[in-house]
């Protein structure tokens, strides 16, 4: 398939807050993305499970690439496009063409993509599209590039993510920590709204155990997803989240739970 040469539109103030933060974690995502990858295997068993090789398959949010080598066992064309050129930066360092795979890169807003219609056999996306401004606009330009009968497998966090951490900071200083996120009806709705057919959903949770507050902050900040308008936490105000955090330890340490929804769609006929 011949590709367009991308072209990035120039974003909104969130957008570019977006970019900046993923630009900074594109060399430390791979030493901080444990739940990630574990969100990433549960979608990739559900892909596995449909047994269909793809021509073209499109990773939406596909960072430094760390599902890559298991996409491409699925596809014979493989497109990665992500907001961040630091992040696809990594990913072509790490994998690039790999035994002569042929993959691209692009850098793009995935509510404005560089690709033709009806281009795309299958997408994988996991635990980026909550970045869009629009749940309905993606879902109308996700509709748009893939093909009719073409397959989508997406996670998504959704409300009741980061606890307990969110509701201790809001509760010291009113603050919100973590960014909003909806319920997965909303998800349902609006991309029903958009054209899409959903298959198979699921809402599993997730639960990784750090040894300390600053290890489980910076599991987030590692992985570029702090981008929020909350305050920048003060020494005492970190003082005060650590002691009602240890409130909540277990033999496995301090929690941080991730609602997730796992989704397998298409697009409607």
């Amino acid at each position: 398939m011949s590709l367009p040469a991308p072209q990035l539109a120039t974003a909104p103030l969130s957008k570019q807050l977006i970019r900046r933060r993923f630009d900074k974690a594109s060399q430390s995502y791979q030493a901080h993305n444990s739940v990630q990858q574990r969100i990433a295997q549960a979608l990739l068993t559900m892909m596995a499970g449909q047994a269909q090789s793809y021509q073209v398959l499109l990773d939406l949010g596909c960072g430094p690439g760390p599902d890559w080598h298991q996409l491409t066992r699925h596809c014979q064309q493989y497109i990665g496009i992500d907001l961040s050129a630091a992040m696809l930066n990594e990913h072509h360092s790490r994998q690039g063409n790999a035994n002569g795979h042929p993959s691209w890169l692009l850098q793009a807003d995935m509510e404005c993509l560089p690709l033709p219609t009806d281009s795309v056999d299958t997408l994988y996306s996991s635990m980026a599209m909550q970045w869009a401004d629009s749940r309905q606009r993606l879902g109308e330009e996700l509709k748009r590039v893939l093909k009719p009968g073409a397959n989508a497998f997406i996670s998504v966090p959704l409300q009741g993510s980061l606890q307990p951490l969110a509701d201790i900071r809001q509760a010291i200083d009113n603050q919100p920590q973590v960014n909003p996120q909806p319920q997965l009806q909303d998800w349902l709705d609006d991309l029903s709204i958009a054209g899409w057919t959903i298959q198979a959903v699921e809402q599993r949770c997730f639960i990784e155990y750090f040894a300390d507050i600053k290890a489980l902050l910076h599991s987030i900040k590692g992985v570029g997803a702090g981008a929020n308008q909350a305050a920048p936490l003060t020494r005492a105000t970190l003082q005060t989240l650590n002691e009602k955090y240890e409130q909540h330890r277990t033999e496995l340490g301090l929690p941080l739970k991730y609602e997730v929804g796992l989704l397998q769609m298409r697009p409607s006929s």
